[in-house]
């Protein structure tokens, strides 16, 4: 990591310690940390529910809306 990123966004998440430690725990494995944490609050922003009093579709793929 030479705290370089494509976007500034990316260079600003190596300009702290705490946010740098989380970007190099998920840049030193496969993967698999990230998309597990993903995962994880992904479920947790699910049970927030919506702000809104109407439903609105849930995709389960992604890519299609059902």
């Amino acid at each position: 990591m030479r705290g370089r990123g494509l976007l500034f966004a990316d260079q600003q998440l190596m300009a702290t310690r705490k946010t740098a430690a989380l970007v190099k725990a998920y840049a030193s494995d496969d993967g698999s940390a990230f998309r597990r944490e993903f995962a994880r609050v992904m479920v947790k922003m699910s049970s927030l529910g919506g702000v809104s009093n109407y439903q609105v579709p849930t995709r389960v793929t992604c890519s299609m809306l059902a």
